[in-house]
């Protein structure tokens, strides 16, 4: 998993109406043109840094068979209340291994839920995935496969 560590200072984003602006934690992997999970971490332990979404900002998680990325704010993260949460993975989400895995994470309560929350550009609510937002953490529940034993 790649990860930046200990990046310093507040940053804040806005975007517009049909031009968000889009957070990404993680990398390509252009070779084998291939999205890679990773952890983006703002500040630090000793530093207290914060992330502002001003106006119309998505946050865009990705999902794979490798794990799943992460936001780490070592400070505040602040949503204007127009922002979507936007998590891409493989159609079967089956691929992605089952639990739990805190995609936002922060020293500081969040002010809000984000307003959209999407599963490859549909509500995540019909992708099986759970995402329960917490006061310093959002989490994505990707469940077990469906599989039933009938024993008799």
């Amino acid at each position: 998993v790649n990860a930046i560590r200990g990046l310093r200072g507040n940053i804040t984003l806005n975007g517009a109406d049909g031009n968000p602006a889009v957070f990404e934690p993680g990398t390509i992997d252009y070779e084998a043109g291939a999205f890679v999970p990773g952890t983006f971490t703002l500040g630090s332990d000793s530093q207290t840094n914060n992330l502002t979404f001003a106006t119309s900002c998505t946050l865009k998680i990705g999902a794979t068979a490798e794990g799943v990325s992460a936001l780490v704010v070592n400070g505040t993260f602040t949503l204007s209340g127009n922002d979507t949460l936007s998590i891409v993975g493989p159609e079967d989400v089956h691929k992605i291994p089952a639990g739990d895995y805190a995609i936002v994470t922060t020293t500081e309560a969040m002010n809000r839920p984000f307003a959209t929350v999407l599963y490859n550009g549909s509500p995540v609510a019909g992708s099986g995935l759970k995402v329960r937002q917490e006061a310093n953490r959002i989490v994505l529940r990707v469940p077990r496969t469906g599989m039933t034993v009938i024993v008799r």
